[in-house]
């Protein structure tokens, strides 16, 4: 009987020394998550700024090849009718 209530305090004591850096690591996860979620955020943020950027270059981009389109257009024309006179 002592040999088995000896066995099972081994066995106690074991798991506790076990658990207790488990429980360690435990306590760190909420301030895991914010961090995680606060980065999360930051990510998002960056990439609304960083799509709104880009669009904002590509509408620059079609308005200059469109007053390209429209200057080659007014020479065109203009010379059209200069030849027509």
């Amino acid at each position: 009987m002592q040999k088995d209530v000896d066995q099972l305090r081994a066995a106690v004591q074991a798991l506790t020394r076990n658990a207790v850096p488990v429980i360690k690591l435990l306590d760190f996860i909420p301030e895991d998550i914010d961090a995680m979620q606060k980065e999360l955020e930051k990510w998002r943020s960056e990439t609304q700024l960083n799509t709104a950027m880009l669009q904002t270059e590509e509408r620059s981009q079609i308005f200059v090849e469109l007053v390209i389109s429209c200057t080659f257009l007014s020479a065109s024309l203009y010379v059209s009718k200069r030849g027509a006179y």
